[in-house]
């Protein structure tokens, strides 16, 4: 991508509503690795910990309480950047 396009790419997103969202993962994220570091889990144990952080919305859901549920939403994406960060690591050479 062209410098001029990332520009006018990352003015459009900043006005975006999820710019504010992806802000939110992004500080969830700076709070897990400052209490976990750096994870190289394999593959099926991250999905074991997403699968478990789903398991949190689930019960907000349960007990009827948004502003965990949504909470909980923003730590799943947290986890799902972790698992990615980690399979980047794993395949950096691009050899999957």
């Amino acid at each position: 991508m062209s410098r001029d396009a990332t520009n006018l790419y990352m003015k459009r997103f900043n006005e975006d509503p999820s710019y504010d969202i992806l802000m939110e993962v992004l500080h969830e994220r700076e709070l897990q690795f400052h209490k976990w570091g750096v994870q190289d889990h394999d593959e099926d144990r991250w999905m074991v910990i997403l699968m478990e952080e789903v398991g949190e919305c689930c019960k907000a859901i349960q007990e009827e309480d948004p502003a965990n549920y949504r909470e909980e939403l923003v730590q799943v994406a947290a986890v799902a950047v972790a698992a990615i960060e980690a399979f980047d690591r794993k395949f950096k050479d691009g050899i999957i």
